[in-house]
């Protein structure tokens, strides 16, 4: 099997990750902007959710097919697709003044999305030889990471132009830029062998993995985890941009580099293995969440930013071990096992907000603090649970 080296793999590598890079930008860059979004359409918290919500919850659904798509006719037409279809999508939502239009245009973002996320670790597991792989695609999740905090920013630029449709003019450079780069510095594959699966025999993997004991409990944490963090930030972009703080977007946005916390205990969680256990791990992290997110009680912002730096460090550890699990644990296919795993992952990314910002209408923050210190004790049984699987099934083996 031939496998990229020397000037190729560094170019195919710089063309995946930068375009990585600029994925997540669209896919978070309202997040931010949704007290102005609301303002400008005169939408309650909730509704203005819609117009960040709607593209990761079209990103988790189309998933999956863009991944059986991709098996038939290969990788890179998928994700040359994505990356051309961003700058006339956001074009689209330049110019319209309708929130129906803008939310089917999020909804039509993430569908897009979701064809370079599903397909372009694939791309690099069959040309990336097995030497470079590791190195590879630790790149590849660090520029998601990147580009989540990066489309954050972007974002937050709203408000020093006073106008929300900022942002969206630097994604469409940005986009053809990524889509040009992509299209002349990636490869074609040379090891891609195309094959179709029947819906049946799909649906029959997927249901495997749903059943599995060892698995079933990490993707419901995926979703529980990532659902309540990330909305707590959706949640405070709303609380903080009221009195007392009265925080402007791009004050807001700045929030967002609490995230580089996390970079730190994702890394350390490799160590946490050597000595401890994965469920073990997801429980510590769950700790980390409950303390930080019990500190933004505090009225004092300061305060508020050390518990979001505390539970961004919970968050990213627990999320590194149980998409590790997850692969570790899979008995076959398990690519199809780790879809799954970004299915539930971004469908509470999606819903999350859903929940916590109507429980901030009703009761304020102090009732999100307590909704979410309940998804953390879930996330806690989850772990246990899994610890418990894992007993068994070593006794039995």
């Amino acid at each position: 099997m031939a496998t990229l080296a020397g000037r190729n793999y560094l170019k195919a590598l710089t063309a995946l990750t930068l375009a990585a890079m600029v994925v997540f930008c669209n896919l978070y860059v309202a997040q931010p902007m949704l007290p102005m979004l609301a303002e400008a359409f005169e939408l309650d918290a909730a509704t203005a959710n819609w117009l960040h919500a709607g593209a990761p919850l079209a990103l988790a659904i189309f998933l999956i097919p863009w991944a059986m798509v991709s098996d038939a006719i290969g990788r890179r037409p998928i994700m040359l697709l994505s990356l051309t279809s961003l700058p006339l999508i956001n074009l689209a939502l330049l110019n319209t003044s309708s929130v129906e239009w803008f939310i089917v245009l999020r909804i039509v973002h993430g569908i897009m999305l979701a064809g370079f996320v599903a397909v372009a670790a694939a791309w690099m597991s069959e040309e990336i030889g097995a030497q470079r792989l590791p190195a590879a695609m630790g790149s590849y999740v660090a520029a998601n990471a990147i580009g989540g905090l990066s489309g954050r920013l972007i974002g937050g630029m709203a408000s020093y132009f006073d106008n929300w449709q900022v942002p969206f003019i630097t994604l469409v450079v940005l986009s053809c830029a990524a889509a040009l780069m992509l299209s002349t510095m990636l490869p074609q594959q040379r090891n891609f062998q195309p094959s179709t699966t029947s819906l049946s025999h799909a649906a029959k993997g997927l249901m495997a993995h749903l059943k599995n004991p060892q698995l079933q409990p990490a993707f419901l944490i995926a979703g529980l985890t990532f659902g309540t963090f990330v909305n707590l930030f959706t949640v405070l972009t709303f609380q903080l941009s009221q009195a007392p703080w009265s925080l402007t977007t791009f004050q807001l946005s700045l929030l967002f580099l609490t995230y580089l916390a996390g970079s730190i205990s994702a890394q350390l969680s490799g160590r946490w293995l050597r000595y401890y256990t994965a469920p073990a791990g997801m429980q510590t992290g769950a700790l980390f969440l409950i303390m930080g997110t019990v500190i933004t009680l505090s009225a004092d912002l300061r305060i508020i930013i050390v518990g979001l730096l505390l539970c961004s460090v919970g968050f990213f550890q627990i999320h590194s071990l149980a998409y590790s699990w997850v692969g570790k644990n899979a008995v076959k296919e398990r690519a199809k096992a780790s879809s799954l795993y970004l299915v539930h992952y971004y469908l509470g990314a999606s819903l999350g907000g859903f929940v916590l910002l109507p429980i901030w209408e009703y009761g304020g923050w102090h009732l999100v603090v307590a909704t979410s210190l309940g998804c953390y004790a879930l996330i806690v049984l989850l772990a246990h649970k899994l610890q418990l699987v894992t007993r068994v099934a070593h006794t039995a083996s």
